[in-house]
């Protein structure tokens, strides 16, 4: 498993190579859609992101946009 603080480094990494520099502030508990970070393209590729990270597939039925809402709550989709 991938300690949370080498997760959020590499999830800051994966937004800063989508959309710049609008991703300097983001913290663990940035909101993702309401801030403007993350818009429903860029949602799908955070999930396939967050599955390489874990190293299987994410059942659907658990992963949602409210569960992806922060790089904390995302980091409980990595973990378990």
């Amino acid at each position: 498993m991938i300690p949370e603080v080498d997760f959020v480094k590499q999830a800051k990494e994966f937004f800063r190579s989508r959309v710049g520099d609008a991703a300097d502030p983001l913290t663990e508990d940035t909101e993702l859609v309401a801030s403007g970070i993350m818009d429903s393209l860029l949602v799908l590729e955070f999930f396939f992101f967050l599955e390489e990270l874990r190293g299987s597939a994410i059942e659907a039925d658990d992963f949602s946009v409210g569960a992806v809402s922060t790089l904390r709550r995302a980091y409980r989709l990595v973990a378990t």
